[in-house]
């Protein structure tokens, strides 16, 4: 089974949901992520500096770097949910002899032989 390819389209969404918030991107890199040339994505990178989506950085020496902005950071609410996949917390004393496992085990060992295939 092969996992879904990612949508390689240019748009802006699909541009910023690929960037890591903090994190400074040269457009050789976007390009890649991308499977396109730099010259065909450094037009859109361009747009998207002009809407305040992404801002210049010179965190790399030497080139020109894009980074999420702010504001486009806090204009992605991220939806709560109420629920929660913790369990409460138990407490086991690991103190003393263990005692009364054994009808337990005996009544294990009957269930797996009752779901066992009769050859």
């Amino acid at each position: 089974m092969n996992r879904p390819r990612l949508n390689d389209s240019l748009a802006p969404d699909n541009v910023l949901s690929r960037m890591l918030p903090g994190k400074t991107y040269g457009a050789y890199a976007l390009a890649a992520k991308f499977h396109v040339r730099t010259a065909t994505i450094r037009p859109v990178l361009e747009q998207m500096v002009e809407r305040g989506q992404l801002e210049l950085s010179s965190a790399q020496p030497g080139t020109v770097g894009f980074r999420r902005s702010k504001a486009s950071l806090e204009a992605a609410d991220v939806p709560t949910i109420a629920t929660s996949v913790a369990t409460p917390l138990r407490h086991v004393q690991l103190e003393g002899e263990l005692k009364g496992y054994s009808t337990e085990i005996a009544q294990r060992i009957a269930l797996c032989m009752l779901a066992r295939p009769k050859a």
